[in-house]
């Protein structure tokens, strides 16, 4: 799902960030020295802040790993339910801006999606870093595609398309679902290119992602092949797709199966003859 967090960039941005932190205060120690000193002392400090610096993040990662223990044995045994949400209301009472994205990506994978929307529409005045509009963007048009809004969706993603294909390049690994997402936008606006585009490089980055099930990539080709008016086709893919839900054994749950055969039996609904937008 696509509120898997960027944790790579973020680790990546705390290296570099932890190094400089660790490079300035070895220049203070030189600079604020009485005395000229050896090299290798501003070295030893500057080893030691970076030390200290790590040692306090996996605290702070095992203290977030161990607050997040229920929800992570709730979703082992039922999935993703109305228990976990309940659960991630006791332990995050007043959750922050990445909490309620989570959340919202929750709710609306349960199909809640006015209550989805609803948190979605109170952080949209808000400032968010890169990663938080990344995933804020992407929860839109997951929703937006989900409901039948489909010509909001297509004027959302060229709203924010530039942003999200720059942070996807910049970010193959997270881009994958968007690339989904603009796949079947695309495909739904009749714009064959450029949702084969995306099509293709959202194939590309799952089928290198090896501890991922390639389901999602199979339920977006069978929407955009409906959504294009290729129902022969179509329904040769959404065979394909069926009997790939049914037996990957990377979709062990039987929640997981339930959840994305519910996915693709929306995919006939795209068909041009149809199509129908919900009533404003």
């Amino acid at each position: 799902m696509k509120y898997i967090k960027p944790v790579f960039m973020a680790l990546r941005k705390f290296i570099f960030g932890s190094l400089g932190i660790a490079v300035v205060v070895s220049i203070a120690v030189i600079a604020f020295a009485k005395d000229p000193m050896p090299v290798w002392k501003p070295v030893c400090v500057a080893v030691l802040v970076w030390l200290i610096i790590w040692i306090l993040l996996l605290l702070m990662i095992s203290s977030s790993m161990k607050k997040d223990e229920p929800l992570n044995e709730i979703l082992a045994a039922k999935g993703y339910c109305d228990e976990w949400l309940q659960k991630h209301s006791e332990i995050y009472p007043n959750p922050d801006r990445s909490q309620k994205l989570r959340r919202a990506d929750v709710l609306s994978f349960l199909g809640r999606y006015e209550e989805a929307k609803t948190i979605l529409d109170s952080l949209s005045t808000l400032p968010m870093n890169d990663n938080q509009q990344f995933e804020y963007h992407n929860a839109q048009l997951d929703m937006l595609l989900t409901t039948a809004h489909y010509d909001e969706a297509a004027a959302y993603l060229d709203k924010c398309r530039k942003f999200m294909d720059i942070y996807s390049e910049t970010n193959p690994m997270y881009g994958a679902v968007y690339a989904c997402n603009a796949a079947v936008i695309l495909a739904l606006a009749d714009d064959f290119d450029a949702s084969e585009h995306y099509m293709k490089k959202a194939e590309q980055i799952f089928s290198t992602m090896k501890d991922h099930s390639l389901v999602m990539p199979k339920i977006s080709r069978t929407m955009q092949l409906y959504a294009l008016g290729f129902a022969e086709k179509a329904e040769a893919q959404e065979e394909e797709t069926y009997k790939y839900i049914m037996n990957d054994p990377k979709l062990s749950e039987q929640w997981q199966k339930d959840h994305f055969l519910s996915v693709l039996g929306r995919a006939q609904s795209m068909l041009p003859e149809k199509r129908k937008e919900p009533q404003q």
